[in-house]
């Protein structure tokens, strides 16, 4: 008699759990395509960048856990250009791989010239500054590490958190003087990693047919050990289409997640429009930072791989952009120079459609336009006045860069509009 009470207790259990389990309807595909398209924009930032990443390793210009020189940012025959790239011309840098360990980095003062190092995490963050702005360019012992790693004991190593199991640190350089490229190559030299794991990990290779499919969230999860801790929910949302989790889609619902990713596509390239500054110019600012700096706003830091990877937040650098064909000029009046600080300067560049520079920049110190009531910058195929720069047939990019500008004042400022000859 129990034994039959036993049986028809478990049979409605069971029927029970079905129930329950029926009371959980499967997403419709209209759900999948929607989670595709913030997945996706959260995860374009590490897809550009490790496409940019295999062209350095393959031509050897950036080397796991080894600080080398990083050349071809300025060539045209160089594939790392197709990725919109722009960094210091003067660069080195290292690929610090903590997948089996904590990777300590020895860096040297430097008080002569404008040097930065610039770390990037996983998401394209500016995670960590060392040089002039960050510790006065004094030179120090930092190790990067994730969580569960063990650190040095020694209270004089700084320590950087990763969040991922990667990081690129640039070394950017600039001087006036012509013993430019030679420092670099010393300091280079002079850059010690006092301590990395024997081992290292394979970093993914990049395929574009993999990047823009439903298997772009495999690059994801083979970066990624650990959740950022603030973004648990919005991963756990993502774990229908495969972040942080193994699945297996249906045909139907594969279609709607690759239609999320082509729609979330064209929501990046079309939120360029929205780094427009005044008087023409596109801008850098509020589309780089640290984690904290986008605020949740993923389309923005997607937008910024996109336009330009890698470049400085607003602390470092800014930059203006503005297309244009033809000769002119822009006319500096003293309300209308760069807001600088105490060691800044700007760069004024000239780039073709591919954002390789055209000839040499010009450097403006903020001790240079503390003498100047008012200065004009010539854009012509022949030589002008004091301040020239050549242009090339047909259209070209103005680029004014401010290194190292008074932050409270850099957010409204634009620099004055180009002129064109009549």
């Amino acid at each position: 008699m129990r034994l039959k009470h036993f049986s028809l207790f478990l049979a409605s259990l069971f029927l029970l759990l079905s129930c329950m389990k029926d009371e959980t309807p499967e997403l419709s595909n209209k759900e999948y395509q929607d989670i595709a398209y913030e997945a996706f924009i959260y995860s374009y930032p590490v897809l550009a960048q490790i496409k940019l990443v295999n062209s350095l390793l393959e031509k050897e210009t950036l080397v796991k856990n080894k600080f080398t020189l990083i050349s071809g940012f300025l060539s045209k025959d160089t594939t790392s250009n197709k990725t919109g790239v722009r960094i210091l011309p003067n660069t080195a840098g290292i690929l610090v791989d903590i997948t089996k360990g904590p990777v300590i980095i020895d860096v040297p003062t430097i008080r002569d010239a404008y040097v930065a190092y610039q770390c990037i995490d996983m998401f394209t963050h500016n995670i960590f500054y060392m040089g002039t702005r960050a510790n006065f360019g004094y030179g120090g012992r930092f190790v990067f590490y994730k969580e569960g790693q063990g650190l040095p004991n020694d209270q004089s190593i700084q320590s950087i958190l990763l969040e991922g199991n990667y990081a690129v640190v640039l070394m950017g350089l600039l001087n006036k003087n012509s013993w430019e490229q030679k420092k670099l190559e010393e300091i280079v030299n002079e850059v010690k990693v006092v301590y990395a794991p024997l081992e290292t990990s394979v970093y993914p290779t990049y395929k574009e047919e993999k990047a823009f499919s439903p298997n772009f969230v495999s690059y994801v999860n083979s970066l990624m050990d650990s959740i950022p801790k603030k973004e648990v929910a919005l991963l756990e949302r993502f774990k229908p289409i495969g972040i942080i989790d193994s699945v297996r889609l249906k045909p139907e619902q594969l279609i709607a997640v690759q239609k999320g990713i082509d729609s979330a596509l064209s929501s990046i390239k079309s939120s360029v429009k929205e780094m427009k500054a005044l008087n023409g110019y596109s801008s850098s600012m509020g589309f780089y930072g640290n984690p904290y700096a986008f605020k949740g706003d993923y389309l923005k830091r997607a937008t910024g791989a996109f336009v330009q990877l890698w470049s400085n937040s607003p602390e470092e650098s800014v930059w203006y952009r503005a297309s244009t064909e033809g000769e002119g000029k822009i006319h500096f009046n003293k309300k209308d120079f760069p807001p600088l600080g105490k060691n800044g300067f700007m760069t004024v560049s000239i780039l073709d459609s591919n954002n390789h520079q055209i000839g040499k920049s010009l450097t403006f110190t903020k001790e240079m336009l503390d003498k100047k009531d008012t200065f004009d910058l010539y854009f012509s195929a022949e030589v002008q006045k004091e301040y020239w720069l050549k242009i090339p047939n047909g259209s070209f990019t103005i680029s004014l860069e401010v290194f190292l500008p008074e932050t409270a004042r850099v957010i409204d400022y634009s620099p004055p509009q180009f002129e064109k000859e009549l």
